[in-house]
């Protein structure tokens, strides 16, 4: 380009060498009735139009080439290129506008160009896509936005920003009044707690007072407790494929256990609750808030604090309710377990025999019963003491544990006796069992109190009956009671089967 006498775009037209005020460019697209035609002569503002393939300005009117300090020559191949008018740092304006317009459309935006008086003076473009003897044109139009108008538009931006703050400051309002809602709700749907039966049925009620609408309405949840040094995830809303956490390495619960627990800290993901009873951590709980929610609480200091006191007040709840769910759990385990052997106790094995046998002969289903003692336990109990016939006792009940399956049930008779209950299980494959728990009691060595490193060898007798129709609970256990009285007489360490 080259330097002359600077013009704004509402300066007098200047006569060209062409039709009216149209300069030629060195394109044989357009002929200047051509540009006449697009142009007109008399156009108000500046008009350029532009090949947007060859990034050019192909023709310009008069005010156009003033405006931006262009000569005539400068339209000579290979062209005046558009991108080195506009200041560098609107030239992604002008790309992401010129892309975006298709046939018909219409666009209007302000960028800055080089070369100007006053310099850098935000000018109005509109653009139009037209087509031209089968090829793609840009056909613009420059306005200089006047100091009045910029300051006109000023103000309307900073009305339309009062407009935007009063209805934020309006929403805020509203969302805390909701939030006033929700705490004073909180005590009543905590209630709804109280009446839960079992852990998963208190996590699922737990996440609709945190997540429902009528609830504290919350985007989702989840709950985690704490077994040993793994937290496990037990109940959530979201979906995610992580299930357990280990305390002992590097996550998110670790870093807020090290922070030495500070209730309702948030977390990377959302607001971490721990779920603490009677001074024992037994798990967290996490929640997510909707995002409108989160600026509101992040930006306003006392609705955070209520929030967090309302989170810490429902973990405490759901924590005391857990606590005691499982206290009352071991209490009712105790109460049907044999707290030498752990193996169920008689009061439960007559009641959960009764079951099984109901169900056998309601669905024709097998069912075959064992009954067993230890050979010689008088003796062990008689030369090594109590405490030894103690150890043999819980000894042989790890063993039948494992050489039995989860559905099976063991039972401490009294004394030295067992009785094994096995569901589903014909007499052929319940001889099978039998041979093979005493092969194992016979192989199995129980530790000597009195002299350690030493080892006790025990064998067991055992009784066999399957049930047979026409028989009841009452008969199929006496039935084994027999069989097991005669593998005794019979030299022992043997299996006898009631036929």
């Amino acid at each position: 380009m080259h330097p002359k006498e600077k013009r704004s775009l509402t300066t007098e037209t200047v006569k060209l060498p062409a039709v009216g005020n149209l300069p030629v460019s060195a394109s044989s697209s357009f002929l200047n009735d051509d540009l006449a035609l697009i142009f007109g002569t008399c156009l108000p503002y500046a008009a350029f139009v532009m090949d947007p393939e060859e990034g050019v300005v192909v023709a310009a009117n008069s005010k156009f080439t003033s405006f931006v300090q262009a000569e005539l020559e400068d339209f000579a191949s290979p062209g005046l290129k558009w991108e080195s008018l506009i200041e560098p740092e609107d030239r992604g304006i002008f790309r992401t506008w010129e892309r975006a317009l298709t046939a018909g459309a219409h666009a209007q935006f302000e960028i800055r160009f080089q070369n100007t008086d006053p310099p850098l003076i935000p000018t109005q473009v509109s653009l139009t896509e037209i087509y031209w003897r089968q090829r793609r044109y840009l056909l613009g139009f420059l306005r200089e936005t006047s100091e009045a108008e910029r300051k006109e538009e000023e103000w309307k931006y900073q009305l339309e920003q009062q407009k935007l703050r009063a209805f934020e400051a309006i929403k805020s309002s509203l969302r805390l009044y909701q939030l006033n809602e929700k705490i004073r709700r909180t005590p009543q749907l905590a209630r709804k707690l109280l009446h839960t039966g079992s852990e998963e049925e208190l996590f699922e009620q737990a996440a609709q007072v945190l997540t429902w609408e009528e609830g504290l309405g919350y985007r989702g949840v989840t709950f985690f407790v704490l077994e040993g040094s793994v937290l496990r995830v037990v109940y959530s809303t979201q979906d995610d494929s992580t299930k357990t956490f280990s305390l002992t390495e590097e996550n998110r619960f670790s870093k807020f256990v090290r922070k030495s627990l500070k209730p309702g800290g948030s977390s990377e993901q959302g607001i971490l609750v721990p779920l603490e009873s009677r001074g024992n951590l037994l798990g967290f709980y996490e929640v997510l808030p909707h995002t409108k929610e989160k600026v509101l609480f992040d930006e306003i200091g006392i609705v955070n604090e209520w929030q967090h006191d309302v989170l810490c007040d429902i973990g405490g709840i759901i924590a005391l309710i857990l606590d005691n769910l499982r206290l009352n759990r071991d209490i009712r385990r105790q109460s049907f377990i044999d707290p030498l052997t752990q193996t169920y106790n008689r009061h439960y094995f007559v009641s959960r025999l009764a079951s099984e046998v109901e169900r056998a002969v309601r669905y024709a289903r097998p069912v075959s019963l064992l009954f067993l003692d230890l050979d010689s336990f008088k003796e062990i109990n008689d030369e090594h003491g109590h405490l030894q016939g103690d150890e043999a006792l819980r000894s042989v009940s790890d063993l039948f544990r494992k050489s039995l399956r989860e559905l099976d049930v063991i039972c401490r008779y009294g004394g030295d006796e067992f009785v094994i209950l096995l569901p589903e299980t014909p007499q052929p494959l319940a001889e099978l069992v039998a041979e093979k728990l005493i092969r194992a009691v016979s192989e199995h060595r129980v530790a000597n109190l009195d002299a350690p490193g030493e080892y006790l060898s025990l064998t067991v007798s055992m009784g066999l009956c399957t049930l047979k129709a026409g028989m009841n609970e009452k008969d199929i256990l006496k039935a084994a009671d027999a069989a097991l009285y005669r593998a005794k007489t019979r030299g022992r360490n043997r299996l006898e089967i009631m036929e």
